[in-house]
């Protein structure tokens, strides 16, 4: 059998995915910094009261600022970097969904099998996959897999009870000791600066080992 190279997509679909996820990295960068900025802003505006003020009425001023530091501080970073993993993990799923299902037209030369594929368990269909019809090397990629599986258990929990681990615990317990920017406190989820950058620089190793 005989592929032409440049007019099957299966190819190409994994280098146009890594292109997309500079373009996400940078508008994380950004918007890391904008929240930096807006903290910095908060706090030295504070600041310049405090020093123009009487003693007494600093407790005032200070509880006057605190709603908008923990917004700038705590409230808008959490929430960004949680709808960045849950987008971010939800192209990915697709991408790989797609590059399996490319596959298995372009190159097995048989159905589209994208539905089938995502029925269920959809990481683990998609394993099977690369396994058993790519024949990929699976030990090659297995750490960036193990990582990938883990984030798709932290994304339950933010999509389906608010970021509370109420499922797999151990392995998400095990998983932040190992990756410092991502944290249970009080059986909650916490993403850290910093856990974006190293979900992407995974991906990034995944996709170039696939490719």
């Amino acid at each position: 059998m005989k592929i032409d190279f440049f007019a099957c997509s299966f190819f190409h679909v994994l280098h146009g995915f890594k292109r997309e996820l500079h373009n996400i990295k940078n508008f994380h960068s950004h918007s890391e910094v904008y929240w930096e900025n807006i903290r910095d802003d908060i706090q030295n505006s504070m600041n310049g009261e405090l020093n123009d003020a009487d003693t007494e009425e600093h407790e005032n001023i200070v509880d006057a600022y605190s709603e908008e530091l923990m917004y700038a501080q705590s409230t808008s970073p959490k929430f960004h970097r949680e709808t960045i993993l849950v987008s971010l993990y939800n192209q990915v799923e697709f991408t790989l969904l797609r590059y399996c299902s490319l596959f298995n037209q372009e190159v097995m030369q048989q159905h589209d099998n994208f539905d089938k594929l995502s029925n269920r368990s959809v990481l683990k269909n998609i394993a099977n996959y690369l396994d058993f019809t790519c024949r990929f090397n699976s030990d090659s990629y297995h750490e960036e897999w193990q990582y990938l599986r883990c984030i798709k258990f932290i994304r339950n929990c933010l999509v389906h009870s608010n970021g509370i681990v109420l499922k797999n615990f151990d392995e998400i317990q095990i998983f932040c000791n190992k990756n410092n920017h991502f944290k249970i406190r009080y059986k909650s989820i916490y993403i850290e600066k910093g856990a974006i950058d190293d979900f992407i620089g995974v991906l990034f190793r995944l996709f170039e080992k696939l490719d």
